[in-house]
């Protein structure tokens, strides 16, 4: 999966102390036996004591149907994606961004639109930011830098988080 140019740069900060400011995770879904018609609503939230997830990508087997699955995603109330999970979702040519704190978690919604029972699994890949120190500290790594890239995250960071 291509990772945009904002989230590689924020790989790249360390702490003063020398250890890694966010760290990359992911997350796996597998559904081995789909039954058709039906539909499976899944809360992405925080593990242990992050302060908040950066989604980056999602991304689906390539053994899973094309357009058997129609699916939405949201995160803060609002719909990033609604619609058919088609091949460009194979191929990693979705990318947006989503933000997951406590109070917000992300909601996926996934039906089996076929008649035949399918597999379904997806990938979310995401970078991690442990505390709000370090969230104070991205946000000000990414105003130093002054991409169009890293000023749209930054501009989403800030709304997403209620900072002035």
């Amino acid at each position: 999966m291509r990772v945009p140019d904002s989230i590689a740069y924020l790989l790249s900060l360390r702490r003063s102390s020398g250890g890694l400011l966010v760290y990359q995770g992911g997350n796996q879904t597998i559904i081995n036996l789909f039954p058709p018609n039906t539909s499976i609503v899944l809360t992405f939230s925080l593990l242990g004591n992050d302060y908040m997830y950066i989604v980056y990508g999602f991304y689906l087997d390539p053994s899973v149907v094309p357009n058997a699955f129609y699916g939405w995603a949201s995160y803060f109330g609002n719909k990033v994606y609604e619609g058919q999970l088609n091949t460009a979702f194979m191929t990693y040519e979705i990318e947006s961004l989503a933000f997951v704190s406590a109070a917000e978690p992300g909601q996926f919604e996934i039906r089996n639109v076929s008649p035949l029972v399918q597999y379904y699994a997806g990938f979310v890949y995401f970078v991690a930011i442990a505390s709000k120190e370090d969230f104070d500290t991205v946000l000000a790594a990414l105003k130093d830098v002054g991409t169009v890239e890293t000023n749209r995250l930054l501009k989403q960071l800030v709304e997403a988080s209620g900072v002035t």
